[in-house]
């Protein structure tokens, strides 16, 4: 028990304290998240014995085209939202002067690789693994990170809003910060049943990437639109 706590402190403490250095939001975002992935999937299967079925690390054609298509329906939502006139509403300065080879580099590598593989493996794979080695049910085990999930992203919500708002208020960074943190592990929640129906981390990964991907491509519209 004491071991998948710890292990799930170092993983959020990790991303809340890297999203503080200025260089992770450039050219050093994927190879970090990469390399820190990598040794913690080392730390769990060369020191706490898992294996790579434990961690989810296999998956089938079947399972992707799944992925892509719940994506490609979330794309046709996202992108009708950002045409519309509530763009506003998913707006973004942080990918609003994106050029064209900078914009292929963020939704075709830094998110599907620096974020929606090392998360997954991290969160659906690694943590989920450790809880259920530690005796806590599946349920208890998908809770618990989901949770920890929910916790990696307040450094990087406190960054969005204020690169969106330079002078936010204190309640407005609270509540963004408590809705990030509900949000997030209410969809680690469900990426997690994701990759217990499909027996392993591809579906999750794809959707995941897919996602925040036309995620960002939504936000680029609506910025665009409503400046």
């Amino acid at each position: 028990m004491w071991v998948a706590l710890a292990l799930s402190s170092l993983i959020v403490a990790y991303n809340n304290l890297v999203n503080r250095w200025g260089p992770f939001h450039g050219p050093a975002y994927v190879p970090l998240n990469v390399i820190f992935t990598g040794s913690i999937v080392l730390l769990a299967t060369a020191r706490l014995g898992l294996s790579r079925t434990d961690l989810g690390l296999h998956g089938g054609l079947v399972d992707a085209g799944i992925a892509l298509t719940a994506t490609a329906l979330f794309g046709v939502g996202a992108l009708a939202l950002a045409r519309s006139r509530h763009a506003h509403r998913i707006a973004d300065k942080r990918v609003t002067g994106l050029r064209r080879a900078q914009l292929a580099y963020y939704v075709l590598a830094r998110i599907p690789i620096g974020t929606a593989v090392a998360e997954e493996v991290l969160f659906r794979g690694v943590l989920f693994a450790v809880w259920r080695d530690a005796g806590v049910s599946p349920l208890g085990a998908a809770l618990c990170a989901s949770f920890a999930f929910g916790l990696w992203h307040v450094s990087p919500t406190i960054l969005g809003v204020r690169i969106n708002d330079p002078d936010p208020s204190t309640h407005k960074l609270q509540m963004a910060v408590a809705g990030a943190v509900l949000a997030t592990a209410i969809a680690g929640l469900a990426l997690t049943w994701v990759r217990l129906r499909s027996g392993g981390l591809l579906a999750p990964v794809m959707l995941h990437g897919g996602i925040n991907s036309v995620s960002a491509l939504a936000a680029v519209v609506a910025s665009r639109r409503t400046s």
